[in-house]
């Protein structure tokens, strides 16, 4: 940076610099700083935000009965996961090494271990693209596992480290929040450990790696839309179901954001102080949007360590002299690449990461030559899912631009895919006063409006983060971290309204809370209020998690009141209609080599048999048939080239979805030729139906048979009677 910092040592702490006084008079920032609180105090009061002792005494009992049930589920799922993760780090000390940087030892195990479950997909992708058989797959990754381990004394010795900094003893408040985000840890270890039943985790999380395993193979999906998003996590998830099961591949992103936690606290301690840190892992920790991601194996949390540790690099770099900084601008570029490689939202993201790089390379009077470096790096680890796309699909951004690159034809209902993702119509927000009001009270909205199960920020960020308008950044590593935060977070208030979509910016987000609610430059008394208001505001956000746990039976099914198949056969509030009675039935009593063509139902991943499916918006390839054949025989013929030997069918999902065009197309279920396939060609298996009460379903499996039904036999058609329902109801509406 400056000709003093190209002198400096291999490893550069920044001096504190004196602190600044705030953009306001202290007792005016104080009075709005209180008057702030009062205001949201009273809002959360209105709607029921209070801390009840009997929900920590409730956890406290809970805690023992659930250790004592699941501790053998949950000590063999945790030795799957550091299997995993010991595998990555030592992929990912070889290229620390081959970078040739240094950091103190903590934050070089994590980077490596970053770099190495970057890494790793990539390799498992390429490899699964000849062979995804699970027994081979069980073998290989724990034999490197194991060749990981005998190599560890090496690996260790030769990662490259430096000694840490002195970190100051964290006060009683740190010490708190400490224990709280333990607590919240916990939990959510517990939580993962329930059945799955988190809607995208059934339809493609996990559903997409385990149909690869029916197969043997990775190949294309192409009437499952999320097949064309990049594939990092899922393909861990694979490595995960091989090895054990799907609550391997919850815990494992569990420990996303556990690492997550432990890459804010390193970067808060280094640079912000220890009571920072400890604020800062605290605010994420305990954001209800990371809580109820550590549930479900989802990809966010993969999202958030990735960013989490492209920011930790890029300080590092920044702090560096002169010979140091290409290292770290291209390990930097890998791990925001990598976070790309979890889903496409992070795109922007990652670019704003590099934008930072080149501003404050600039600013501090450099070249933007590592910036460059940085963005190829990048772009080099997020480059083998385009390629992937090009092969399946044509088009290398796929589900995106189908219509000008190609792949169009598959989907059915583009407009609900992107109002499903929370997409924001920027036309309408930057023309109408409606859509503008709408994004600039975002946070309010967001924090304080309404709060869809686990999707809010909860009340921390919306207290604190406003102070960081009256007061000024101290150090350079501020100024990035404030740059990344602003800049995470118009990037998603642009694009979505679902608060998970911001997770990769959470990292930014909570060291700019801790940041601010650690700024030298205010009152004691004044940060010490900020301390309490948080703690209570994280203590109600996990107890507001803790009970909506148990109100989709957790609780009942960590103490062993409610078995596994129960579970997933009830509706809970994240799972409705479930499907899991005809895939039980399926698993059970259909051969082996079967391949199910599932109508209705987009959820496919308990069932232990190939399936031909589709997602909500997608085209359904057996309705497409319908549309093309002449009779049913044709129709058969075209369900039989596609190798479905049976049928399972979610009536109910029928009637949830009836204005899908890819569920329930009208003028396929009107034709002849479905009529006569269904009747002729359909032998009944299974069937099971509820029709009042709280666990609504009719469920129906079929087999395929050529040899036609006898013509006074034909096989009842659900979907028939369905149609005839709704068009009895629309005949009624008057005016139609």
């Amino acid at each position: 940076m400056g000709a003093k910092s190209r002198g400096a040592s291999a490893r550069r702490v920044e001096a504190p610099a004196p602190a600044p006084a705030t953009r306001l008079p202290v007792p005016v920032l104080s009075a709005l700083f209180l008057a702030w609180l009062l205001v949201l105090a009273w809002q959360y009061r209105l709607k029921g935000v209070r801390l009840y002792p009997s929900a920590a005494l409730d956890f406290a009992r809970l805690l023992p009965a659930a250790l004592a049930h699941m501790g053998g589920a949950l000590a063999l799922r945790l030795a799957g996961a550091a299997a995993l993760w010991l595998l990555a780090a030592a992929l990912g000390a070889g290229l620390l090494r081959l970078l040739r940087v240094k950091a103190p030892r903590a934050e070089s195990l994590l980077l490596a271990a970053g770099l190495g479950m970057g890494l790793l997909p990539l390799l498992a992708f390429a490899a699964g693209l000849w062979s995804f058989r699970p027994e081979l797959l069980r073998a290989a990754t724990l034999g490197a596992a194991a060749l990981a381990l005998l190599s560890a004394p090496w690996w260790w010795k030769a990662l490259p480290a430096e000694s840490a900094p002195p970190v100051e003893r964290p006060g009683a408040l740190a010490q708190g929040a400490a224990a709280v985000t333990f607590a919240a840890l916990l939990m959510g270890l517990l939580a993962s450990l329930c059945p799955e039943i988190f809607y995208d985790s059934l339809v493609y999380h996990l559903a997409l790696p385990k149909l690869w395993l029916l197969r043997g193979s990775i190949g294309a999906t192409p009437h499952n839309i999320y097949s064309g998003l990049p594939l990092a996590g899922q393909t861990l998830y694979g490595l995960a179901l091989a090895l054990q099961d799907e609550k391997l591949a919850s815990v494992l992103h569990w420990s996303f954001g556990l690492l997550t936690t432990a890459a804010v606290l390193l970067i808060g301690l280094r640079r912000l102080g220890a009571a920072a840190g400890a604020f800062a892992a605290f605010a994420f920790a305990l954001c209800p949007a990371a809580l109820y991601a550590s549930w479900n194996a989802g990809v966010d949390l993969q999202s958030s360590l990735f960013c989490a540790l492209s920011m930790l690099a890029l300080l590092q770099g920044l702090e560096r002299p002169e010979g140091e900084r290409r290292g770290w601008a291209l390990c930097a570029g890998f791990l925001a690449g990598s976070a790309c490689g979890t889903k496409y939202n992070v795109l922007p993201v990652a670019g704003m990461l590099v934008l930072v790089h080149g501003w404050r390379a600039r600013a501090n009077g450099r070249g933007l030559r590592d910036t460059v470096f940085m963005a190829l790096a990048a772009a080099g680890a997020f480059a083998p899912w385009l390629l992937k796309n090009m092969f399946f699909f044509g088009n290398p951004l796929y589900p995106f631009l189908a219509g000008v690159l190609g792949g169009r034809e598959l989907i059915a209902d583009p407009v609900a895919f992107l109002e499903a993702s929370g997409s924001r119509d920027l036309v309408r927000t930057f023309t109408t006063t409606s859509g503008l009001k709408e994004l600039l009270l975002q946070p309010w909205t967001t924090s304080v409006g309404t709060w869809p199960l686990g999707d809010w920020p909860g009340p921390v960020y919306i207290l604190l983060l406003p102070l960081l308008l009256v007061v000024r950044p101290r150090r350079e590593s501020e100024r990035a971290l404030l740059a990344a935060a602003v800049g995470g977070y118009l990037l998603w208030a642009l694009s979505s309204r679902l608060v998970r979509y911001l997770l990769p910016a959470f990292p930014f987000l909570a060291l700019c809370a801790a940041l601010a609610v650690e700024h030298p430059s205010l009152p004691r008394w004044l940060r010490r209020v900020g301390w309490a208001a948080a703690l209570y505001a994280g203590l109600f956000c996990l107890q507001a998690a803790y009970f909506q746990g148990g109100g989709i039976g957790q609780r009942e099914y960590l103490t062993g009141m409610t078995p596994r198949a129960e579970y997933l056969k009830r509706q809970h509030p994240t799972y409705g209609l479930p499907y899991y009675a005809a895939a039980e039935f399926a698993d059970r009593a259909l051969p082996k080599d079967a391949r199910v063509l599932v109508l209705g139902e987009s959820r496919t991943y308990y069932l232990e048999r190939d399936a031909v499916a589709s997602t909500v918006f997608d085209h359904n390839p057996f309705w497409l048939a319908a549309r093309e054949s002449k009779d049913g025989a044709d129709l058969l013929r075209r369900v039989r080239a596609m190798g479905v030997t049976h049928v399972l069918l979610s009536a109910r999902q029928l009637l949830y979805r009836e204005n899908s065009p890819g569920v329930f197309p009208r003028e396929a279920v009107r034709s002849s030729a479905f009529a006569e396939f269904w009747a002729r060609h359909l032998k009944p298996l299974f069937e099971e139906r509820e029709d009042p009460g709280d666990n609504p379903r009719w469920l129906t499996v079929y087999e395929v048979v050529d040899a036609p039904n006898p013509d006074g036999a034909p096989t009842p058609n659900p979907a028939l009677v369905l149609l005839k329902w709704l068009d009895s109801r629309a005949s009624a509406v008057p005016g139609r």
